[in-house]
């Protein structure tokens, strides 16, 4: 949850991903490639981190 939190935009993203997703797999009352990948895409980014909070490779800016 700290992560989710720390990483607040692109957290946000992938709540709006996974419940687009899921929304298009409801509103199409079947199976839907579209609505599975918006949901894997926004469990990706939930489990992501934003550039401004992380490390950078030495050298970096």
């Amino acid at each position: 949850m700290k992560n989710i939190l720390t990483n607040w935009k692109t957290s946000s993203a992938g709540i709006i991903l996974i419940a687009t997703g899921a929304m298009a797999m409801v509103t199409a009352k079947a199976f839907s490639v579209e609505g599975l990948t918006a949901i894997l895409a926004g469990i990706g980014l939930l489990f992501g981190a934003d550039a401004s909070t992380t490390n950078t490779p030495e050298g970096g800016k």
